[in-house]
Order: C-alpha cells, then sequence, then structure tokens
C-alpha cells in the first residue's frame, strides 16, 4: 500500500532540517542523494540511501532512520515514497 501524504512528509522532512545539516561538513562535496523511505505508523522501517558509499548520504538516512515522525498517520498505515536532497 502506498500513501499520498506529500505536506505531511514535507513537514516531517523541515523538523529535520537541523539534523540533517549536520551531515553537511565543509569537506562534503556537492552530491544528489535519493532516499528511499518505507514507514508504518508514521515510523521508518526501512531507509536506503544512494549514492551508497556516500558518508553524507549514510548521515541523511541514519538522522531519517532515527528521527522521522509523519504525523497523523494511522498505526498500520504503510508509506513507500523516495525524497531527495541536494548537498551543495
Amino acid at each position: 500500500m502506498c500513501c499520498f501524504r506529500k505536506r505531511q512528509i514535507r513537514e516531517a522532512m523541515r523538523r529535520l532540517s537541523r539534523s540533517l545539516e549536520a551531515c553537511h561538513g565543509p569537506d562534503v562535496l556537492p552530491v544528489n542523494v535519493r532516499l528511499r523511505i518505507e514507514t508504518q505508523g508514521g515510523a521508518p522501517t526501512c531507509v536506503e540511501s544512494a549514492p551508497r558509499d556516500h558518508a553524507a548520504a549514510h548521515c541523511l538516512a541514519a538522522v531519517v532512520a532515527q528521527e522521522l515522525a509523519i504525523s497523523g498517520s494511522a498505526p498500520g498505515e504503510r508509506c513507500g515514497f523516495t525524497y531527495p536532497i541536494s548537498l551543495r
């Protein structure tokens, strides 16, 4: 099952902005990261990043895995989406 809760997803990711910014240190080269996120009840069950071998991408995935919470999600609601982040 897939959910279409773009507004709630954007808000949830916006709440993580300070934690996500910590992944972008001065030595990080510009990179486009794609996070593939699966949730249940608004909490992450799986987070993968591409490119896989990039330290900042791994950091972004870890932050999302630990801190993401999509508000208003029913306990049994499953969701899968891709979220792009550009580090410059």
